[in-house]
């Protein structure tokens, strides 16, 4: 039987180049064949080198969870995969072109346009609104003071911890009362996982081909009010 297009998915590719055009990918598949790594990631390196890839078939959702899966691109969780239109709904809510260089992330200096943050949010499964509070908590692991390289090739078992107050904490609906830290609320859970996302996808901060923490964090990101 022949698939509809609504068997089909256009999705955004996720992952970071640098400057000079090269993705950041190749370096990290390198690295974790060095380290002898490459099970873990088997498919690293091995995608459309386009904006755009398209997943035709039954269960598409289920196959593009599998490949970024094998690529090297999730948490280990399943994520949502970042179509072209709520990809494209995400950067209007930014207002800014999606060719905006946000920032270059250490250690592997890959550009966070405006688009690879929408795309790792919705992985993450973050709604439109939240591109903005990203966009400025990619701005803040960006400067000089808060280390990113340092934080992203340590062999200490360190993650960022976000603290929020004010008006964006009552408009994003961040719980700071009971279970904090604990499940049951979308904002304290995908603003952070979409933080730890950027940081993998864009920075490389891959385990084992980057970081070196030994045992890592049971959990990527905590964000609780202050």
């Amino acid at each position: 039987m022949p698939h509809s297009a609504a068997d089909a998915l256009w999705l955004v590719i996720p992952a970071a180049q640098r400057a000079s055009g090269e993705w950041i990918d190749d370096t990290l598949k390198e690295r974790l064949q060095e380290q002898g790594l490459l099970t873990k990631a088997p498919l690293a390196g091995n995608f459309p080198r386009h904006r755009i890839e398209v997943i035709r078939g039954r269960d598409a959702w289920g196959r593009a969870n599998e490949l970024f899966y094998l690529r090297g691109w999730t948490d280990g969780l399943p994520i949502v995969p970042p179509e072209l239109g709520k990809v494209q709904q995400m950067v209007e809510y930014a207002g800014l072109s999606r060719d905006h260089i946000v920032a270059e992330l250490d250690p592997l200096k890959g550009l966070a346009t405006v688009e690879k943050i929408a795309v790792n949010a919705i992985m993450a499964g973050c709604p439109p609104e939240y591109i903005s509070i990203l966009i400025t908590l990619t701005e803040a692991i960006a400067t000089p003071e808060f280390n990113l390289r340092g934080v992203q090739t340590t062999d200490e078992n360190v993650t960022p911890l976000l603290i929020f107050s004010g008006d964006v904490s009552e408009r994003l609906n961040i719980n700071s009362g009971f279970g904090a830290l604990g499940p049951g609320w979308r904002a304290n859970s995908v603003i952070g996982r979409a933080l730890r996302l950027i940081m993998h996808n864009l920075g490389g901060g891959w385990p084992g081909a980057v970081s070196l923490a030994g045992l890592g964090q049971p959990r990527a990101l905590f964000i609780v009010l202050g």
